[in-house]
């Protein structure tokens, strides 16, 4: 494991400690006031940290947005809409529920791995952004029978219609992905 790889979980291991360290402080202080603000918890803050995503997590287009980008003219603007694979939200309420669970608690390193796998941004076009969001329901979440442990993040593209093809065009078909170092 050498570059990206290893930065990209380095940061999913930090990112996993601070998920303890807010879910630690926010039960202190539920427990001495009765009532807990969400200090640290923000769906975007791993992208500060994964910045730019367009270069550390970018795993493709959409067939649509590619094929509209290479009809154009270079230097012409496509209205394009960058989207989060499996939505950061999402992959965050995940993991803090995977490591506080009471009976059987995710291992910070685990979760890291998990997180990890499941960043990534594509380029859909505006049209599809919306279907996906409104028409499908999967704004915040992702289908119903999808599992982030082992489930394939491109799952929530398809069930919007959405085919992803790298920056070559060429059809990306899972990113599904194992950690074994």
């Amino acid at each position: 494991m050498k570059g990206l790889d290893e930065f990209l979980l380095g940061t999913c291991r930090l990112a996993v400690q601070h998920i303890l360290n807010y879910s630690t402080f926010r039960q202190l202080r539920l427990n001495e006031s009765g009532w807990a603000p969400m200090y640290g918890r923000h769906s975007r803050f791993l992208e500060t940290l994964l910045h730019p995503e367009e270069v550390l997590i970018f795993k493709g287009y959409s067939r649509a947005l590619y094929e509209q980008l290479m009809a154009n003219e270079p230097g012409v603007k496509v209205a394009r809409y960058r989207e989060h694979i499996v939505p950061m939200g999402y992959l965050i309420d995940q993991i803090e529920t995977f490591l506080l669970d009471e009976e059987n608690p995710m291992a910070p390193e685990e979760a890291a791995r998990v997180m990890c796998r499941n960043l990534g941004i594509a380029y859909i076009t505006v049209d599809e952004a919306r279907y996906l969001d409104h028409e499908c329901k999967l704004k915040i979440c992702m289908p119903d029978e999808w599992c982030l442990k082992a489930g394939d993040p491109i799952e929530r593209l398809r069930k919007g219609n959405i085919e992803l093809v790298d920056k070559d065009g060429n059809a990306v078909t899972t990113l599904k992905m194992s950690f074994d170092y």
